[in-house]
């Protein structure tokens, strides 16, 4: 049996498969994969709340019992959540899935205890976990911890944890959340369970969001803008100047593509002239319009806006060039605007 979390999206395979898990534990160790945004750090937490559960009924937490009411209070001492946050020079910074996870009403959730802003985790800062496992469960039946964007531990940290990952104590749950396994050192992915979370239809977000956001006139461009993700779409939601930023930029760039380019070259001075994070920010827009446009719009939504003035052939080469330029943009000693230049003359 699946619960109907307001906020969780899709994913029904994998939470049966946890339901599976509360009532027959298999593994104490858990690995879930995929993209930041996509539902795996809410369905990390449905899992807690159920195997910490006193009462639990039909895969159901009760809602009730001592366990689950610190849980709603964010008090629930036998939960450790710990987030690594990383500087990736971006002007906002989302915790995963995230920010995705921690809107909408009835999110019986634990607030991160630790949060670390650095690229590489040390050993040091993940001893806090190690000693809160030695403790015994005060409140619930199970001690779990959650660790966010865990690819980041190093190599020393993943060996500190080793031996715990190995014989994790008889009444603890371990669960890292990654977007890349591929990042993690193969004794340790060969000791976890591992569950991928991949993005969810357009369709079934789209229903999702009318199940639980009917008020919302936007809902079919906003599933369309969230790239399969829900969390993106609780983030369109939530703010409506990014939304508007979405539309503001297709509209630009659909109006560069029919400018001369000697129009094009001051837009383009200007985007170069941007920090990293933020052409990317930009470009990963283009290129998810350019997809839109040779996809030939098989969607429910319809884009708002004149169609680019070029032919298939055409916007495929430019939308190759972007994602050539996206692999180069973080890299020191390239001439960007050069760069953007180079592409918008070749369409020219």
């Amino acid at each position: 049996m699946v619960s109907s979390h307001p906020t969780i999206c899709g994913h029904a395979f994998n939470r049966k498969f946890l339901d599976g898990q509360v009532s027959n534990l298999t593994a104490q160790s858990f690995v879930f994969v995929g993209p930041e945004k996509v539902g795996r750090r809410l369905i990390a937490l449905e899992f807690a709340q159920k195997i910490m559960c006193q009462d639990l009924t039909k895969d159901e937490a009760c809602g009730n019992c001592p366990s689950c009411l610190s849980l709603a209070k964010k008090l629930n001492p036998d939960l450790f959540e710990i987030s690594f946050a990383g500087d990736t020079g971006d002007n906002e910074t989302i915790t995963d899935d995230d920010s995705e996870e921690t809107v909408g009403a009835d999110d019986n959730i634990v607030a991160p205890k630790k949060l670390a802003e650095t690229k590489e985790i040390k050993v040091e800062q993940i001893k806090p976990l190690l000693e809160f496992l030695q403790y015994k469960p005060q409140l619930s039946r199970k001690r779990v911890v959650i660790v966010d964007n865990a690819e980041r531990l190093n190599i020393e940290a993943w060996s500190y944890l080793l031996k715990t990952i190995e014989e994790p104590p008889p009444d603890s749950i371990l669960i890292f959340l990654v977007t890349d396994i591929k990042r993690l050192p193969d004794t340790i992915t060969s000791r976890l369970l591992k569950l991928d979370f991949t993005e969810i239809p357009l369709v079934e977000i789209n229903k999702w969001l009318e199940k639980n956001f009917n008020n919302n006139q936007d809902l079919t461009e906003i599933a369309w803008r969230s790239h399969g993700l829900p969390g993106m779409a609780l983030d369109l939601i939530a703010n409506q100047e990014k939304l508007q930023w979405y539309r503001q930029t297709d509209k630009e760039f659909l109006e560069l593509l029919t400018m001369p380019f000697c129009k094009q070259s001051p837009f383009l001075d200007k985007l170069a002239k941007l920090n990293s994070a933020d052409i990317e920010t930009t470009l990963l827009e283009w290129l998810f319009l350019l997809k839109y446009y040779l996809e030939e719009r098989p969607h429910q939504f319809s884009f708002k806006g004149p169609p680019p003035k070029l032919t298939q052939k055409n916007l495929a080469v430019m939308a190759g060039d972007l994602s050539s330029f996206l692999d180069w943009n973080r890299r020191s000693g390239i001439n960007k605007r050069l760069w953007l230049e180079n592409i918008f003359l070749r369409q020219n």
